[in-house]
């Protein structure tokens, strides 16, 4: 079992969520988390950053794994720094906008 922490009442709480029995890892939606504390999209703001840390010493305590997503492979890097060890990157839909202009580029310059 995987459980979400995206709001700051969770983080609050993630030692007594991950002392859950039967829990295997706690993943962050960074992107949620910041909404809930006021700062949408913000998830590099200090804030954010400090309820983010806080979920990653508490899984490592627990001997958990900790997961985040990121919407680049850029973005995560500085969360695989941290301990994330579940790492979700990218969105679908710029995946397909990316493979599409790379087939325009590639139909432009045949």
């Amino acid at each position: 079992m995987v459980v979400q922490i995206e709001h700051p009442t969770a983080v609050e709480n993630v030692e007594s969520i991950l002392a859950v029995n039967g829990l295997d890892a706690v993943f962050v939606g960074p992107y949620d988390l910041s909404t809930a504390l006021g700062l949408p999209g913000q998830v590099t703001h200090p804030l954010v950053m400090e309820h983010i840390s806080r979920v990653v010493e508490a899984a490592r305590r627990f001997n958990k794994p900790a997961g985040i997503f990121g919407v680049s492979a850029e973005e995560v890097k500085p969360y695989l720094l941290q301990g994330f060890t579940l790492i979700a990157a990218g969105v679908d839909t710029t995946f397909l906008l990316n493979g599409v202009k790379k087939t325009l580029e590639k139909l432009r310059t045949a």
